[in-house]
This record gives C-alpha cells, sequence and structure tokens, in this order.
C-alpha cells in the first residue's frame, strides 16, 4: 500500500490536469490541435494582405500590406479672359520631386477631392476655379516615386492669372501646344495626352471612353443661347 501511495505522489501535477480538464470527448490537446489546424487553414487578413503584397512594383511589402494609397488631386486649368483662351497653367514644383507639373495637391481627411481641388488651387496659384468637373482617376501604384498615391484628375477654367504660392515655386501660363510638349513629372504627361484626346473629340462632337476606360465623358449638347467658355474654346484647332 505504501508503495502505490508513493507512486501515485510521483506523478506530475500537468499530467495530472491533462487528463482530468477535458470536453466531453475531447481532451485538451485534442482540442488545441484542432485550434491549430482551423487557424492554418483560415489565415488572418493581415498574412493575406502580404501574400497578395508579393512581387508588386517597388514599394515595400510592409507598405503595401498596411499602409492605404494617398489621395490626390490634380487640374488641367484652362486661362481665359472672357471667351479668349489664353492657355494652361504650370506650375514648377517647390518640393521634390523637382520640376514642372500640373497643378494639385492631396485631399485632407474630412475633404471631398472637389473641395480639395478648389481649396488647393486657392493656396496654391490664388485663383476659384470655374467649371469644375472629374475627368479621370490615374491610380498606378507607382505613378509617383514617394509612395502609392491615387490622383482624381480634374478639368477647370480660371479667369484670374495665376500667383504662386504654398507648394508651387513659380506659376507659368503655356500654350496647348507648349503643354503637349512639355516634360512633366509623375504621370503628368499621361495626363495631358488623354486631356488632348478628350479635347480633340470635343471639337468634333463625339464621345472618347479612351484606352482603358479613361476619360468616360458623355459630351453635351452645345447650348446655342449661351454657349460656355469651354464651348467657344472647342472651336479651336487643336495642336498634338
Amino acid at each position: 500500500m505504501k508503495q502505490i501511495l508513493f507512486i501515485f505522489f510521483l506523478i506530475p501535477a500537468s499530467l495530472f490536469a491533462v487528463t482530468t480538464a477535458t470536453v466531453p470527448g475531447v481532451s485538451v490537446i485534442e482540442a488545441n490541435n484542432v485550434k491549430e489546424s482551423k487557424e492554418q487553414k483560415q489565415p488572418s487578413s493581415s498574412t493575406r494582405l502580404v501574400k497578395n503584397a508579393k512581387n508588386k512594383g517597388n514599394h515595400s511589402l510592409e507598405e503595401r500590406a498596411y499602409r492605404p494609397p494617398v489621395l490626390a488631386t490634380s487640374a488641367v486649368i484652362e486661362l481665359f479672359d472672357g471667351d479668349k483662351s489664353k492657355g494652361f497653367i504650370v506650375i514648377d514644383r517647390w518640393n521634390a520631386p523637382f520640376g514642372k507639373a500640373l497643378p494639385g495637391g492631396k485631399v485632407e481627411y474630412g475633404e471631398s477631392v472637389e473641395d480639395a481641388i478648389r481649396r488647393e488651387m486657392r493656396e496654391e496659384l490664388n485663383v476659384n476655379l470655374l467649371n469644375l468637373r472629374q475627368f479621370h482617376v490615374y491610380s498606378h501604384p507607382d505613378r509617383d516615386p514617394r509612395f502609392h498615391c491615387v490622383d482624381v484628375l480634374f478639368l477647370a477654367e480660371a479667369e484670374a492669372f495665376p500667383k504662386a504660392g504654398d507648394d508651387a515655386a513659380r506659376a507659368h501660363v503655356v500654350s496647348l501646344e507648349e503643354l503637349s510638349k512639355m516634360k512633366l513629372v509623375f504621370d503628368h504627361c499621361e495626363m495631358v495626352k488623354d486631356y488632348l484626346k478628350y479635347r480633340n473629340a470635343l471639337a468634333k462632337g463625339e464621345k472618347w471612353v479612351g484606352e482603358q476606360g479613361k476619360g468616360n465623358i458623355i459630351i453635351p449638347k452645345k447650348d446655342k443661347e449661351s454657349p460656355s467658355p469651354q464651348m467657344s474654346a472647342t472651336k479651336l484647332k487643336t495642336e498634338e
């Protein structure tokens, strides 16, 4: 009897807990194995994001998986003096990447893209935008060398001559031909090319859908009684 009691006390308490703490028909060890197998079959959302982020451009895996893209706006702005077109506004960037660009800026939290481009143009160029309309969204992950930036491009008109401020070192008004040949940062050259194609289609009274769904804009009918400056501008011949 003493030998039996001695052997009983030598049994580790942990083993005793394992054999007694059970669910009906399932031991603790079996339950843990089932839980681990479920976790292996159903990876977490963060794991899926990391897997989907592999081999997609030059941005780091962590940036791709956990950082949302930056939202920005840009605008092709045609300057008018009455019904006469004076040219298009471009800027010299104050910050890197340096060079000429279409004016624009980032969208602030709690702000619509329309409000953002109007605010940016007041701060950057001291101009109020007229006849504002959304043109296309440019979202390639590597279109901006700094980070993934989604850019909403607008078309607009202005009457006041721009004065550089905020992120613009200088502001210029250039002709349509100059704009078409100008070297611009980011993918702004692509934006200008798309705008020229749209403008040429508009002058012919056609609908331009463009490549990959770009610029899916329905051409409005001309109002003979009160033509807008944009309608007057379409009568001009454009050059590419």
